[in-house]
């Protein structure tokens, strides 16, 4: 990063790691003098970003060996395209025509105004098609979507070829949340004919449902066929950072921001797209821009403290990250975040922040072993041996041939007089990373001795 001022560290308020975990910073104890400490492997940053380069070894050592934050990117946000747009781009179709171009809008104002005008919702009448989806457009435009979706489906009763219905349907249940159902009825409206629209909108719906290859495959046919669409366009994007697919993702974006560069869903997306390809100072210039925008928000604070672990600044990494945790509470908060924090945290010596902030991480996924590996390191240099050789026998099971796991051991063997165990773990290490020189000379010293 040459060329760059230093950023300006912020230290970690212990106002607010107290008040959220109770904790305080806490010296990790001296090791006994025949123990030496390797210097930390490269680690990959918070942000999750496989091309970052890595950090400039610090100064100090460390007992134990930490495993990196894990290498995945957070959801991409949709910018519209989960539920149907409120502003009117997404309302139904008119039953006179199957021309893929939506109704004109209906100003919010004046949605706001009938919905008191509108008779009360009931099971569908024996009208006729034409009738039943005049109607299903009012009570959908009113936000009854549930009294819509019931007056599309008879519509489609009456009429199995009208993909408009089928279109509109899904519409209503994407706002009620029904992703697998929209999902089925916008396929049937495309094997019926409807155009790039219901693709979107079929991406849309499988991006939610996890489903991201098949989306990038609706969202790429969109644009194919209207490529200067935005929501298409977006969602190809969107589709493609789910996959990990960054330059891909980051190209599409490109094209967007020249004309929506104030979006901030779209700001968004970009900023975390920028923190995966290790593009930090672009990252926060798009953070910044979108707190203008609408002020702090989780984006933002996780851009900016991917950003501040990138610079080898943890102190304000773990800010960030206590930032979020507070703004969502502990029940919203997902595992990379209370990692990524207990990461920062025992990286800046706040051993019982980190240590609690691992139990969390490891209460929302069990299944993951990095936390169960650094929550053992942590407990490590507290001197709470048996409790921490507990968690790396289950981070073991899922990281079997982890050096830096097998470097935890063999410290933990040697403290207990185990010399030949201490060797067995030293020799994993030297295996499978020869470069690892204070392994090396650790697994020279016990050789006569084991």
């Amino acid at each position: 990063m040459s060329g760059k001022s230093e950023p300006k560290r912020v230290v970690v308020e212990a106002s607010v790691l107290e008040e959220l975990f109770g904790g305080r910073k806490k010296e990790a104890p001296q090791s006994p003098p025949a123990v030496k400490v390797p210097p930390e492997a490269p680690a990959r940053r918070p942000s999750r970003a496989p091309a970052a380069a890595p950090p400039k070894p610090e100064a100090r050592t460390r007992k134990t060996e930490l495993a990196a934050p894990p290498a995945r990117a957070p959801v991409p946000k949709m910018a519209g395209l989960v539920a149907a747009d409120p502003a009117g781009r997404d309302m139904p179709r008119s039953p006179r025509s199957q021309r893929p171009e939506p109704a004109a809008a209906t100003p919010k104002a004046a949605i706001r105004k009938n919905r008191t005008e509108v008779e009360a919702p009931g099971p569908p009448q024996p009208q006729t098609p034409e009738a039943l989806h005049q109607h299903a457009d009012r009570l959908f435009r009113s936000g009854d979507y549930q009294g819509a979706a019931d007056h599309y489906r008879a519509v489609t009763e009456k009429q199995s070829g009208n993909w408009t219905a089928r279109y509109n349907l899904g519409l209503c249940l994407e706002r009620l949340g029904r992703f697998a159902e929209a999902r089925e009825q916008y396929e049937e409206a495309i094997r019926l004919g409807a155009a790039a629209d219901a693709r979107v909108r079929l991406g849309a719906c499988l991006l939610v449902l996890g489903e991201a290859e098949e989306a990038l495959q609706n969202f790429t046919l969109a644009v194919e066929e209207k490529p200067t669409d935005r929501k298409a366009l977006f969602g190809k994007a969107a589709a493609l950072q789910a996959l990990e697919r960054y330059a891909d993702a980051k190209e599409c974006y490109d094209r967007l921001l020249e004309e929506f560069g104030d979006d901030p869903e779209l700001l968004a997306n970009v900023a975390e797209v920028l923190v995966a390809l290790g593009e930090y100072t672009e990252a926060r210039r798009h953070a910044q821009q979108l707190a203008k925008l609408e002020g702090e928000s989780d984006c933002t604070r996780r851009v900016m403290a991917a950003c501040a672990s990138a610079e080898g600044d943890e102190e304000t990494a773990a800010r960030y990250l206590a930032q979020l945790v507070e703004a969502a509470g502990e029940e919203g908060v997902g595992y990379e975040t209370w990692f990524n924090l207990g990461y920062a945290c025992q990286r800046t010596g706040h051993l019982d922040v980190a240590a609690d902030a691992y139990r969390q991480a490891i209460e929302v996924n069990p299944d993951r072993p990095e936390a169960r590996l650094n929550l053992g390191a942590v407990l490590h240099e507290c001197g709470k041996l048996q409790e921490a050789l507990d968690h790396y026998g289950v981070a073991r099971r899922s990281l079997p041939d982890h050096p830096g796991l097998h470097w935890n051991l063999g410290l933990a063997a040697e403290a207990r007089g185990d010399f030949n165990r201490a060797e067995r773990h030293y020799a994993k290490v030297v295996e499978s990373q020869p470069e690892w020189a204070e392994a090396q000379a650790r697994l020279s010293r016990l050789k006569p001795i084991a």
